[in-house]
């Protein structure tokens, strides 16, 4: 489905041009969809026939407040969003007597690394889009009946490491016809990645650049944040300079006061000494302290900012807001994980790290060597089970691994169980009827995220359903139109239909060659999963609700024709066996064979 919000005017003029619509379309779109509408039905000045053809093929963003939390202290507001695919995001509203400033997130996690921040933690695991940019400042001010006057880059991710949605974003909400915030009014924060710097000043944009710095020496600065190792601290402050003399515009540097690491008066000596010849603000920003950090706040923050000054240097203090609320980068996604832990409620990780991806939805190997593409290595998937797996078994937390496509992951979780994680595991019927061999046979039908792996995989997916290791087995149903999956490989959405063949495919994969009993595989379908996520189904008893599927395990059948709207499925045709006669629902009938 197309993400409309994150549509230009000019985009949508063209979009709706070739539905046949007139141009003063795009403006009435845009308008809605920066109101923040949820449904095209709310948009009552199109006809209901344009309603209708944009339902059918765009989608509409609207996050979930996961949990929000309000200061006592100053009003400061902090919110966890819930994402479309369930990840969470944070985003914090700040009233300052200038007007109403909100902090918002440029990627959910970030893998930057920086040694005293929270949310480096969990590492990165995707990009924001424009919409999903646009909707933490639309949600926030309409959730919290305060009009938004600022916008600050600076929550979790690193903007200038996904640059193109982020000038994107800029621009929708930049727009006189949507939220229409002055570039004056924004500020975007970056760890220093040099090359996007020296692109944003090419921009010309009338934004405020903050640095963060907090180090003006390569050897500190290398040990608290390794994008150092990357950018040198003295190649930022030439992309600094370069800004400078390109935009005119005084660049503010972010400096979290670290007690002993970089609080040092000739620390202060050597950032005055920098920035001679640009005009600079440095922010001194009391560090909060994160657990598991091994970083303090500085005791020298007054003593610091009176060396700058006396240097001639701009040196303020950020007040502290939200104090009684979690409110810094990353802490609240960690409390969450805590509180999840204390509740007795598993935490689901789709396991897949970007920085290892080219094209998604089709593994690294032969196939996307004969197609011409680099793929998605099983590393991306290996790399971030490993950490998982040890962050579970030191912490005690429940965490299920999803759609595990690896055979080294399923070792991974196999031996960390062994040694007392509290681990599960799940696996998907496509993910142990199929290789990547199918991407060549059926093409986009066959791409899916993870993607399919190797026939050593998929055997090491069974053999993880045999002994255990892999406690669950589940859909990941992902209707797709057929319009989508007829784009090329490299632009099709990933994702396959698995409702209604995924009983049989068990039964004749899994059950029939004899891997698991029949009542083995009902167990990982349903019992487990109830169980584990405290689910009130999973069984058959007297005054509980009639979920029921009633199957012929030896009735053969072939999948034609889908009840569901999608019929996007690579096992169209095949020969199954395990043909469901009746799904009940809470005791009614809602299909029949």
């Amino acid at each position: 489905m197309t993400d409309i919000k994150s549509m230009t005017q000019p985009e949508l003029s063209q979009f709706l041009g070739e539905l046949g619509e007139p141009a003063f379309r795009a403006k009435q779109v845009f308008t809605w969809l920066h109101r923040g509408v949820t449904s095209f039905e709310e948009m009552t000045n199109l006809s209901k026939p344009l309603r209708e053809k944009l339902a059918e093929q765009c989608c509409i963003t609207a996050p979930v407040v996961a949990r929000k939390q309000e200061s006592k202290l100053d009003g400061t507001i902090k919110y966890l969003w819930e994402l479309a695919d369930g990840n969470c995001i944070e985003t914090v509203l700040m009233q300052y007597h200038h007007g109403n400033t909100v902090c918002i997130s440029s990627q959910v996690g970030c893998r930057m690394g920086c040694a005293f921040c929270a949310s480096t933690i969990a590492g990165k695991v995707r990009d924001l889009r424009p919409s999903e940019m646009l909707d933490q400042v639309l949600f926030t001010q309409l959730d919290s009946g305060r009009e938004i006057s600022n916008i600050v880059l600076m929550g979790i991710g690193e903007p200038l490491d996904n640059m193109e949605n982020v000038l994107r974003f800029l621009e929708l909400v930049n727009h006189p016809d949507g939220m229409n915030i002055g570039m004056r009014h924004i500020s975007l924060s970056t760890c220093g990645v040099v090359p996007g710097i020296d692109a944003l000043a090419e921009k010309q944009l009338q934004l405020t650049l903050s640095v963060s710095l907090h180090a003006p020496d390569s050897e500190t600065r290398s040990r608290i944040m390794p994008v150092n190792r990357a950018y040198d601290v003295e190649l930022l402050f030439d992309a600094c300079h370069r800004y400078f003399e390109k935009t005119g515009r005084r660049i503010s540097f972010e400096y979290a006061m670290i007690d002993g690491v970089n609080d040092n008066d000739w620390q202060a000596d050597l950032i005055a000494k920098k920035l001679r010849g640009m005009p600079g603000h440095v922010n001194l920003i009391p560090l909060n302290d994160v657990v598991e950090s091994p970083y303090k706040p500085s005791r020298r923050v007054a003593a610091f900012q009176k060396r700058l000054e006396s240097h001639g240097i701009t040196a303020t203090v950020r007040r502290s807001l939200g104090g009684d609320i979690d409110a810094s980068c990353g802490q609240l996604r960690r409390k969450a994980m805590e509180e999840a832990k204390a509740l007795d409620l598993p935490i689901s990780l789709h396991e897949e790290d970007p920085a290892f991806i080219e094209t998604n939805g089709i593994n690294h190997g032969p196939v996307s060597d004969a197609l011409g593409i680099y793929g998605s290595p099983s590393i991306a998937e290996e790399s971030l089970v490993a950490r998982d797996c040890l962050l579970a078994l030191r912490s005690g937390a429940q965490v299920v691994i999803q759609h595990i496509s690896s055979g080294q992951s399923v070792e991974l979780v196999r031996t960390f169980k062994a040694m007392g994680a509290n681990l599960h595991a799940e696996a998907t019927p496509h993910h142990f009827t199929l290789t990547d061999e199918a991407v060549l046979k059926y093409g986009a039908l066959a791409k899916m995220n993870p993607p399919l792996r190797t026939e050593n995989d998929r055997l090491a997916i069974i053999e993880g359903l045999k002994d255990g290791t892999i406690d669950l087995i589940a859909t990941d149903h992902a209707p797709h139109s057929t319009e989508e999956k007829s784009r090329p490989i490299t632009q099709t959405p990933s994702g396959i239909i698995g409702l209604e063949t995924s009983l049989a495919l068990g039964i004749t994969s899994l059950v029939r060659p004899g891997h698991l009993t029949l009542s083995q595989l009902i167990e990982k379908m349903t019992i487990n999963p109830a169980s584990l996520y405290h689910l009130p189904c999973g069984s058959v008893a007297e005054g509980k609700s009639a979920d029921l599927v009633l199957f012929d395990p030896n009735e053969k059948w072939t999948p034609e024709t889908y009840a569901s709207k999608s019929s996007n499925s690579p096992f169209t045709g095949w020969e199954l066996y395990g043909k469901v006669k009746y799904t009940i629902c809470d005791g009614k009938i809602v299909y029949k064979d």
